[in-house]
C-alpha cells in the first residue's frame, strides 16, 4: 500500500507526481501473514520555474533609457532583434525606431519559462530644413517649404507673420522662422 504524507505529492500505486513544491514523504507498507513492515523516503518537489511579469514602459524614444524589472529574480534577459539594446544591470536603450520584444527567461532544473513584453521604439522629432528665400519687403508675402510635412510654423518676434508657410514681411529688422 502506498501513501503519502501531505498533499505536496499524487499518488497513483508507485507513480507519484509533484503537485505543490516543498517536501513530502512516501511511505510503502507491505503486509503479509507475518506482519507488516513500512518504508519511506522523503522527496523534495522543486518548484517550476516562474517568469514573473516583466515591468517596463509600452513606448520609449531613441537615445533614452528605462529600467526593466521582473517579480521573478533568477532569469536573464534578452532581446528579439537589434531596436534595445540591454546593459548587465536592467537598463534598456532604445537604439532603432520600430518593436522589439524583451524576454525575461527563468530556468531551472524542472525546465524553463519565458515572459516577453513588447516596447514601441519611437523616431526622434525632426523639425527638417526650412527652404526657400531668406529676405522679405515689407508689406509682401512669401512662401517658405520644410523638407518635413508635419509641424507647426511660428516666428520669434513681431517683424514677420507665418500662416502655414506663408510668410509676410511687417517692419523691417531680423526675425526667426
Amino acid at each position: 500500500v502506498w501513501f503519502v504524507s501531505n498533499s505536496n505529492l499524487l499518488h497513483t500505486d508507485s507513480i507519484i507526481q509533484g503537485r505543490f513544491a516543498g517536501f513530502d514523504t512516501v511511505f510503502c507498507t507491505v503486509s503479509n501473514y507475518c506482519g507488516s513492515d513500512t518504508a519511506h523516503k522523503v522527496v523534495h518537489v522543486l518548484p517550476l520555474p516562474d517568469a514573473g511579469i516583466i515591468t517596463a514602459h509600452d513606448s520609449i524614444c531613441i537615445g533614452i533609457t528605462d529600467s526593466l524589472i521582473n517579480s521573478s529574480s533568477s532569469g536573464t534577459w534578452s532581446a528579439t532583434n537589434s531596436n534595445i539594446f540591454i546593459s548587465h544591470d536592467n537598463i534598456i536603450t532604445a537604439i532603432n525606431k520600430g518593436f522589439d520584444t524583451i524576454i525575461y527567461t527563468a530556468t531551472n532544473s524542472c525546465g524553463t519559462a519565458y515572459s516577453n513584453k513588447i516596447i514601441l521604439i519611437l523616431p526622434l522629432p525632426d523639425a527638417g530644413i526650412i527652404l526657400g528665400q531668406d529676405s522679405i519687403c515689407v508689406g509682401s508675402t512669401i512662401t517658405l517649404r520644410d523638407t518635413m510635412s508635419t509641424g507647426t510654423w511660428a516666428v520669434i518676434n513681431t517683424h514677420l507673420t507665418v500662416s502655414a508657410g506663408i510668410i509676410g514681411g511687417v517692419t523691417a529688422g531680423r526675425d526667426t522662422v
